[in-house]
């Protein structure tokens, strides 16, 4: 970008590139929570509380392990559809 501009402009160019990264940073780790969180409540929708247990390790003891196996699987498929979204995303936007 700051070649395709004068050199007059290029603190402009550069400081709006870099705002619009922090933009889409922003924005994509937002998307990315709101899908976690609506797979989470779709996969282990009575999970809540019991959920900040699991990523708590002092807490984590008290949970049989039952309990932690189905949520660490709550938890693997949701990240891996929001993983699987982000690919598709990607592809769409390489296309």
């Amino acid at each position: 970008m700051q070649t395709s501009v004068g050199w007059s402009e290029r603190g402009a160019v550069t400081s709006s590139m870099l705002f619009m990264r922090t933009i889409g940073q922003a924005l994509g780790a937002g998307i990315a929570g709101a899908i976690l969180n609506f797979s989470l409540a779709r996969t282990a929708p009575t999970a809540g509380e019991t959920l900040n247990q699991l990523l708590a390790p002092d807490l984590r003891e008290r949970l049989d392990p039952q309990t932690i196996a189905q949520l660490s699987h709550a938890i693997a498929s949701s990240l891996h559809e929001v993983y699987v979204i982000a690919g598709v995303l990607a592809a769409l936007t390489l296309a």
